[in-house]
């Protein structure tokens, strides 16, 4: 304990207690910064006022025991301060990093509104993240002869999913460029998530491409919720999948293609389990609700006001929170 700095407390004390001074009570704002610049503690302090006063007059033994009380609900009032300012600041720190890393992540997703689609396609997309950032991915790729399109749902969620779908995005990018077909992208996808993360993690896939010439949408699944199929001219819908596990699991596994006849008003919905998963434990997953709401939507709107629309009820069903990642993308065949 600083022994000047202690004296020039005790003088200021003593001054105050005889002449009730303001001055005096102005000058501790400048010793009270003295105190903190040593480190010397606020039990410290009231211990030396307690020593400072019993010199002077005979304290009551109830005073001498309040203010032994006192000074150990500082103790302890002390460090729980400090490690919540600790944690406030580590908080602070973490949910700054979380912004930057869901701006880098948006910054990896597809810019809808300077996408060529092909003519007489369109596409919606909603993506909506649980926290700061998500462990869904989409990807859409206009080419010459249609598109190539796929979505995607990390294990797990917040950071770890997030580092490691960003870490993949440009190998997905370089694979949707090369590949012909859905199931040779992910046999290649998979090899490279197997090789470059941890045993712990994997991703679940669904990979379409649609031939405009052929007017027929291709499709793989690795362990994904299946797309929902609409018909229009049977205004009728069903699942399309492909058996496929995992990517990230083991190289093993093989993958296949499948595909469908698009016809005019014709789509296909790919989305994540956030969307579909029941927050009822005794209740199966299924799209079951995704068909009912559809046909209470007006489906000759553009895709992307009916993807946003379908939101609207998969929000109200889970009560306007996102306990998952969800993500819906809804490719169309435009119409007559």
């Amino acid at each position: 304990m600083d022994k000047q700095l202690m004296d020039q407390y005790g003088q200021m004390l003593e001054q105050y207690v005889h002449t009730q001074d303001e001055h005096v009570l102005d000058q501790t704002r400048e010793i009270s910064r003295a105190f903190m610049r040593e480190q010397i503690g606020l039990e410290e302090a009231i211990g030396y006022h307690l020593d400072k006063i019993g010199q002077q007059v005979e304290l009551p033994p109830l005073w001498k025991k309040s203010f032994q009380f006192l000074i150990e609900f500082v103790v302890y009032y002390s460090v729980a301060f400090r490690e919540r300012e600790e944690l406030i600041q580590s908080r602070t720190q973490l949910l700054e990093e979380l912004t930057l890393a869901a701006d880098v992540q948006k910054s990896l997703l597809p810019n809808m509104e300077q996408l060529d689609m092909p003519d007489g396609t369109e596409i919606g997309v909603v993506s909506e993240a649980a926290r700061k950032v998500s462990g869904d991915f989409y990807n859409i790729l206009p080419t010459e002869r249609g598109v190539k399109l796929l979505v995607a749902d990390v294990a797990g969620k917040s950071m770890p999913a997030a580092i490691l779908m960003s870490t993949i995005k440009f190998t997905m990018d370089s694979v949707l460029v090369h590949s012909q077909n859905p199931h040779m992208a992910l046999h290649a996808l998979n090899r490279f998530i197997v090789q470059n993360s941890e045993a712990s993690m994997f991703i679940t896939m669904f990979w379409g491409k649609y031939m405009q010439s052929k007017e027929r949408f291709y499709y793989s699944s690795a362990g994904h919720e299946p797309a929902l199929l609409y018909k229009a001219k049977h205004n009728r819908f069903r699942d399309i999948s492909t058996d496929g596990a995992a990517l990230g699991l083991s190289t093993r596994f093989t993958y296949k293609t499948r595909s469908v006849k698009l016809e005019p008003g014709d789509f296909v919905l790919m989305y994540t389990d956030g969307v579909t998963e029941s927050r009822q434990p005794d209740v199966i997953d299924s799209n079951r609700k995704l068909r009912r709401w559809l046909r209470e939507i007006d489906l000759t709107q553009r895709a992307q006001a009916i993807v946003e629309e379908l939101h609207r009820y998969v929000a109200a069903e889970n009560g306007y929170e996102t306990p998952d990642d969800q993500t819906m993308l809804l490719f169309r065949r435009s119409p007559s």
